[in-house]
C-alpha cells in the first residue's frame, strides 16, 4: 500500500534513481531488469538500490528493444513491462515483476452455496472451462468445482479478485435480489399501503450484503429501498412492480 513507510520510500527512490542512457536491442527481459538492478546500486548514494524480483512462467522470457536516455528507473521498469507484456507491483520494500498469469496477491479457496442451480445447469457440468472463457480464472493456481454433490461452488482464486467475481457468482448460484428496506423508516408505511399488483416507482441502491446458507457465508445482492412512489399509470417508462423479500 501506498500509506506504508517501505512502500513510500522504495517509490520516492525509484524517482529520484536516474538512469542516463539505456540502450537494448532484441536482449531478454531478464537481462534488462539485472542491469537495472546493479545500476540501482551505482545510483543509489545507501549502495542499496532497488531490490527488483522477476517472477516469469516457464518459456515466458521475451525479448525487448528500448533506447532511453535520462528516465528513472520507475519509468524504466514501466517500460519493460510494456514491452515485454509483464505486469509489477511494488510490495513493501521491493518491485516483482511477472508473468501475467502470475498472482501476486494471495491464492485462497471460498466455498458459496448454490441456491439455484438452473443456471449452472444450463452452462453445464464445466464449471471451470464457463469461468476461463470469462477469462475469471487466467491466473496461475486458480481453478473452479463442486463440492458435497454440487451443492457448494468451489473457487480458488486470487483474493482480490473475488470481489470482481460477484456478479458471476450470484449467477451461477442462483442468488436472487432482495428488496430491503429500513422498517423504522417512512418507506415502511408506504409498502404496508400497497396492494397485490399496484405499481410504483423505487428508489434505491445496490448493495452487497453477508449472508449465509447452510451455515455458509456468502455474497446476497440486496436492493436497499430509500424511497418508493405508488404509480397511477402503469404506462409510464421505468416502472417496477414491488416485490417483498422473502
Amino acid at each position: 500500500m501506498i500509506n506504508d513507510p517501505e512502500t513510500f520510500a522504495i517509490r520516492e527512490k525509484m524517482e529520484h534513481l536516474i538512469v542516463d542512457h539505456v540502450e537494448y536491442e532484441d536482449v531478454k527481459t531478464s537481462e534488462v531488469i539485472s542491469f537495472l538492478s546493479r545500476r540501482s546500486k551505482e545510483l543509489d548514494p545507501e549502495g542499496k538500490g532497488i531490490d527488483i524480483q522477476l517472477i516469469l512462467d516457464k518459456d515466458d522470457n521475451p525479448s525487448i528493444t528500448m533506447l532511453c536516455d535520462d528516465i528513472p528507473i520507475s519509468d524504466t521498469i514501466s517500460y519493460v513491462c510494456r514491452g515485454a507484456n509483464l505486469k509489477y507491483r511494488i510490495l513493501n520494500d521491493k518491485v516483482i515483476i511477472a508473468s501475467q498469469n502470475i498472482p501476486l496477491d494471495t491464492v485462497e479457496t471460498r466455498f458459496f452455496p448454490i441456491v439455484d442451480s438452473s443456471n449452472i445447469n444450463n452452462i453445464g457440468n464445466d464449471v471451470e472451462l464457463y469461468l476461463k472463457k470469462k477469462g475469471e480464472l487466467s491466473l496461475k493456481g486458480t481453478s473452479a468445482g463442486f463440492c458435497n454433490d454440487r451443492k457448494l461452488l468451489r473457487i480458488t482464486q486470487a483474493s482480490p479478485e473475488f470481489e470482481k467475481m460477484k456478479d458471476i457468482i450470484a449467477f451461477l448460484c442462483g442468488y436472487r435480489t432482495k428488496f430491503i428496506f429500513d422498517k423504522s423508516s417512512p418507506v415502511a408505511a408506504k409498502i404496508a399501503n400497497l396492494k397485490q399488483g399496484d405499481f410504483v416507482e423505487v428508489k434505491g441502491e445496490m448493495q452487497i450484503k453477508e449472508a449465509k446458507f447452510n451455515g455458509y457465508p456468502f455474497p446476497q445482492p440486496c436492493f436497499l429501498i430509500k424511497d418508493i412512489e405508488a404509480i397511477r399509470n402503469p404506462v409510464l417508462p421505468k416502472l417496477r412492480k414491488y416485490e417483498p423479500a422473502q
